[in-house]
């Protein structure tokens, strides 16, 4: 018997979503809270390994749930606004 946990097992964390991953559909991003710094969908998976530890069967949920969401898929993909404001207000100055 397998003892590995699939990702189908394990539900979406309401403190990894949206607590330390939120998804800021007006900018059409995926934004880290522990690191004050915007994570473009594809690079979602590789932040969650390389900087929060976490394994994969507590990434895939949230990784599953973001390919459903409208973000940017990478920072270059970000482009300044018409008026000037902040692209992100969010973000730290």
């Amino acid at each position: 018997m397998n003892s590995r946990k699939l990702a189908q097992d394990v539900p979406l964390t309401p403190s990894l979503y949206p607590g330390t991953i939120k998804h800021l559909s007006e900018y059409q991003l995926l934004f880290c809270h522990v690191h004050k710094q915007p994570v473009p969908y594809t690079q979602l998976d590789d932040h969650l390994r390389r900087e929060h530890h976490l394994e994969i069967y507590i990434r895939r949920p949230l990784v599953e749930h973001c390919a459903t969401l409208d973000t940017i898929a990478s920072l270059e993909d970000i482009v300044p606004r018409v008026d000037h404001s902040p692209v992100i207000p969010i973000l730290p100055l």
